[in-house]
């Protein structure tokens, strides 16, 4: 007989409230956890240090907030985050959207998923950082389930993870189709915590959303760009 440990879910998490344990007949062992977070998080700067990590007014925007890039690598360096640690080890209820920057190759979707996390605060913000990473890992192979449960391994921090060069390797057009597709896979394994996993859904499908919009929005711009910069045939007749 396997066993099943059911942690208590998400702000109750947080919360450190007693895990629960009940029996399931699988060889995995799945931990309910939409949000399972290492101990080794990093400790944030005063604010009067690092301001520019409370985001207000043109904070709001990202291509404003990509300017404050050089300051962001700084500051990882200052409370040793480098690009090969886990992204998990860096979810800051605060300011959680720090890891959006430059975060995969797609500009369309680190646009995307800095518009999410900033609509929350808090705990919320840090929730929403989290279950991202943990399907980004999901879409590469790395974690079993999607967000919202994990195996004993990967509760214990024994498995591979996703780091900001690995995030390089995600491969943003087909994440949302591997990770809606995921859950309706393993559905029998999120059965009561069915209010949390919708709430994870529906971010995902309202990332994927604003992905569109912004995929859109910059073939707009780049068809514009093209258009005034295609050479005027008139031209090159008065030319000769």
């Amino acid at each position: 007989m396997c066993f099943v440990l059911f942690v208590k879910l998400l702000d109750n998490f947080f919360r450190k409230a007693e895990k629960k344990k009940a029996s399931l007949p699988s060889e995995e062992v799945p931990i309910q956890a939409s949000n399972y977070t290492d101990n080794n998080v990093a400790t944030p700067q005063p604010k009067t240090k690092n301001s520019f990590l409370y985001p207000e007014g043109e904070f709001l925007r990202h291509k404003e907030v990509k300017k404050y890039k050089p300051q962001i690598d700084e500051y990882l360096k200052q409370v040793g985050f480098t690009d090969d640690a886990p992204l998990s080890n860096l979810t800051f209820s605060d300011y959680s959207w720090i890891q959006t920057i430059d975060l995969t190759k797609d500009e369309s979707f680190n646009k995307a998923l800095f518009d999410g996390v900033k609509k929350l605060e808090g705990i919320d913000a840090e929730l929403y950082m989290s279950n991202m990473i943990h399907n980004m890992e999901y879409s590469l192979g790395i974690k079993k389930y999607p967000a919202g449960v994990l195996t004993l391994e990967e509760a214990q921090g024994n498995t591979p993870f996703l780091s900001r060069n690995g995030a390089k390797q995600v491969d943003t057009a087909n994440f949302f189709d591997t990770v809606l597709e995921g859950y309706k896979y393993w559905k029998s394994l999120y059965d009561g915590i069915e209010e949390q996993t919708q709430r994870i859904i529906n971010q995902v499908k309202d990332l994927k959303e604003d992905y569109k919009k912004n995929l859109a929005e910059n073939q707009s711009i780049l068809g514009q760009f093209m258009k005034n910069n295609k050479p005027n045939p008139l031209q090159n007749l008065i030319n000769q």
